[in-house]
């Protein structure tokens, strides 16, 4: 079975067969979820606070200081595979770091925020 169309194209059923399955299979493939505002807001604000941590040179009493203090004692900070804080939650944001201290020594820090 075949169809011409004005310009001399050719479709056979298994052609217009084969680019609907192709249709189906992309709008079948799982989609990423999008972030909300929330989650946005709350990974600028971690993010932030890296930075912050990186022009400055803190004791590990400071920085927990810092993260209780914005996010409210929901949050888990760990600095170079060393949990300080912890909060469990259904939902986390985490975003982590490395920092230079004076002596350009690594300092990994991963911060995990629990949200509602």
């Amino acid at each position: 079975m075949q169809r011409k169309l004005s310009k001399g194209f050719v479709f056979t059923f298994e052609a217009i067969l084969t680019i609907l399955i192709f249709i189906l299979l992309l709008y079948s493939l799982p989609q990423e979820k999008t972030p909300t505002f929330k989650e946005l807001i709350i990974t600028q604000q971690a993010n932030d606070l890296l930075r912050v941590w990186s022009q400055e040179c803190l004791a590990e009493e400071e920085i927990m200081r810092d993260a209780k203090q914005l996010f409210k004692n929901q949050v888990s900070l760990w600095i170079n595979e060393k949990e300080l804080t912890k909060c469990n939650a259904k939902n986390t944001i985490a975003t982590e770091g490395i920092i230079l201290d004076q002596h350009l020594k690594e300092n990994k820090i991963k911060i995990i925020i629990c949200y509602n």
